[in-house]
């Protein structure tokens, strides 16, 4: 076989070591820690004069995670950022403190 005036090889991968498979999986991993959360919320509630803006929104999102914040105008988004950025604190349940 011809290409281009060079005689090109029957087999043109025959000099290249071949790829040595990947181990197996271990069948018994090790567990993984409960990984702390960067962002937590468990039933908080934001209210705005007399209206609940945000209410009862619990959310976990993990370190790493990509997440969006979708929705329509006056829904909220601005208001949920306030609160994950601490503008803003959640009303506190009956004996206990806004976290």
């Amino acid at each position: 076989m011809v290409a281009r005036g060079r005689r090109v090889p029957r087999r043109p991968f025959s000099g290249i070591d071949p790829i040595s498979p990947l181990p197996a999986p271990n069948p018994n991993p090790l567990p993984q820690p409960a990984a702390v959360p960067l962002i937590e919320l468990d039933r908080a509630t934001v209210v705005r004069g007399d209206a609940a803006v945000l209410q009862a929104l619990s959310l976990r999102i993990e370190a790493g995670q990509h997440t969006a914040i979708l929705g329509a105008n006056g829904c909220g988004k601005s208001t949920f950022i306030k609160l994950i950025s601490r503008e803003l604190y959640p009303l506190a349940r009956e004996g206990q403190t806004p976290v």
